[in-house]
């Protein structure tokens, strides 16, 4: 038996006819793709202790790089918070 990150990763029979399509919204109602489905890091007991590493890489060049660009929302949205129920109790009070 053999399996092949790469050929699985662009498998149409996993990822549907779009799975040559750059489409990360693919990931956004689902807490971490399956590590049988996406095997980047293998799957099961053995799972890359690299893993963590990369991860956590990946979360430091974003804190790095996301300040040096400035974002507009084609919608208008400021981009401000908007306080919700626990401001106003607090207001309240």
């Amino acid at each position: 038996m053999n399996w092949m990150p790469y050929v699985m990763g662009r498998s149409e029979e996993i990822w549907g006819e779009d799975a040559l399509d750059f489409k990360p919204e693919r990931f956004l109602n689902v807490a971490e793709p399956s590590l049988f489905k996406y095997p980047v890091f293998n799957a099961g007991p053995r799972t890359c202790l690299g893993k963590p590493l990369a991860l956590m890489q990946i979360k430091m060049t974003l804190a790095y790089l996301l300040p040096k660009f400035e974002f507009n929302d084609s919608l208008g949205h400021s981009g401000a918070y908007k306080w919700t129920g626990v401001r106003s109790l607090l207001d309240i009070v």
